[in-house]
């Protein structure tokens, strides 16, 4: 073979090489977190046990400490916040993810409307006999994923 056609096939597969590598788009950045949903999950962690609870489905109320706060939320959220749940249950148009804690389980619940995927509730559950104070147990879910317990 000709060294013309050598010449030809290493231009052309070295400018493929270097096409693909230009190309690459860089990784999408991670949406935020709502700060205000940040610093009641950090106060959740350590609740003051003199707080009203206030557990109405569906809305969400970032002054209370517990789960009322993620409600409303996407399931995009959730996980943003969260992490990925240790088991999901789907039952048509609704989901339950659940997440583990040693002493608690946290379970999310989300509904299907119009193509959104929403959390309506969230409610906490205990291991053990001795009830976990309302928000401890979404509070160590949070520190948990921000690798601080």
């Amino acid at each position: 073979m000709p060294k013309a056609f050598f010449r030809a096939a290493a231009s052309l597969a070295l400018g493929l090489g270097l096409a693909a590598c230009a190309g690459t788009p860089p990784p999408a950045a991670r949406p935020a977190i709502d700060p205000r949903i940040a610093a009641a999950l950090e106060a959740l962690a350590q609740p003051d046990p003199h707080l009203a609870i206030a557990r109405v489905p569906g809305e969400r109320t970032l002054g209370t400490p517990d789960g009322t706060l993620l409600n409303g939320l996407t399931g995009t959220e959730v996980e943003l916040i969260l992490g990925a749940p240790a088991r999901v249950r789907v039952d048509p148009p609704a989901q339950v993810w659940q997440y583990d804690r040693p002493r608690c389980f946290v379970d999310v619940f989300l509904y299907t409307d119009d193509g959104e995927t929403r959390v309506v509730y969230v409610q906490e559950r205990s291991r053990e006999v001795k009830k976990v104070p309302p928000g401890v147990c979404i509070g160590g879910v949070w520190m948990a994923r921000q690798g601080r317990r």
